[in-house]
């Protein structure tokens, strides 16, 4: 895995060989893992990858929609952290602020307050940012 860890998620694309499009073979080949199932639904389902702190979003094709890498977010506790950055060095240290930086003003943003605490998510063109109480927590990847 540690060469994996070298390669910088890419927004719009994905990281390494876990691309946008590619099929669920192609990313238990890259991962060397099967997935465990999360949800299905009507038109898509989502895998965990929990060893990689990854859960997938596939449509009924079994190609790949959206890439989320977690932190420590909600519910998702239970997935590893890898020490991983996009290919603007945005890691799990970066704040609202470092985002903003790299990225520039999104073009939607959310916010408010759950159970206590406060959340936000910055929507840019190919990859999305969700922060709880200013420590990011997921990065997503889609079209």
């Amino acid at each position: 895995m540690n060469n994996l860890l070298e390669l910088p998620i890419i927004r719009g694309v994905g990281w390494g060989e876990l691309v946008l499009g590619t099929t669920r073979e192609n990313v238990k080949r890259f991962l060397n893992e099967d997935g465990i199932n999360k949800c299905l639904f009507e038109s898509c389902y989502f895998l965990e990858y929990p060893n990689f702190g990854i859960l997938i979003n596939y449509n009924l094709a079994n190609k790949v929609n959206t890439i989320f890498f977690y932190n420590n977010d909600l519910g998702y506790e239970h997935m590893s952290l890898i020490p991983i950055k996009t290919k603007e060095n945005i890691g799990w240290n970066s704040s609202p602020f470092d985002i903003k930086e790299a990225y520039g003003i999104p073009y939607e943003s959310f916010e408010g307050i759950e159970n206590n605490v406060i959340w936000q998510r910055f929507v840019y063109n190919g990859v999305n940012f969700r922060f709880l109480d200013r420590k990011l927590v997921r990065i997503s990847i889609n079209y």
